[in-house]
C-alpha cells in the first residue's frame, strides 16, 4: 500500500477522546502529525463512524485532559481504529 501522509508521524500511547456525533470513545492515540492522528478504540465499536463524519479528540483521560480539542474529519475506521484528518480554521 502506497503512504499517503506527507506529513511526519510521531508515536505516542496517550489516552484520547474521539467525540463524534455527540458521542465520546475512549481511545489510545496511536501517532500524531501537523495534518492528523491514528486512534485505537479501547473497545471494539457495534459499528463503524462513516469517513468525512466530523469529529474532535480530545487527549487525556477522565481525571485529567490537556487543555485544547482537535477538530477534523474521519478518513478511514473499522472496529477497532480510526484516522483523524484535523482541520484548521483560517
Amino acid at each position: 500500500m502506497t503512504e499517503k501522509r506527507k506529513d511526519e508521524r510521531v508515536d505516542c500511547l496517550n489516552n484520547c477522546q474521539l467525540i463524534c456525533n455527540g458521542k465520546k470513545y475512549k481511545g489510545i492515540l496511536e501517532n500524531i502529525s501537523n495534518t492528523g492522528a491514528s486512534i485505537k478504540f479501547v473497545r471494539k465499536q457495534r459499528s463503524v463512524i462513516a469517513d468525512g463524519t466530523p469529529c474532535s479528540l480530545m487527549i487525556g483521560n477522565d481525571t485529567f485532559l490537556i487543555p485544547g480539542e482537535f477538530t477534523g474529519k474521519v478518513i478511514y475506521n473499522n472496529l477497532h481504529k480510526i484516522g483523524l484528518q484535523f482541520q484548521f480554521s483560517e
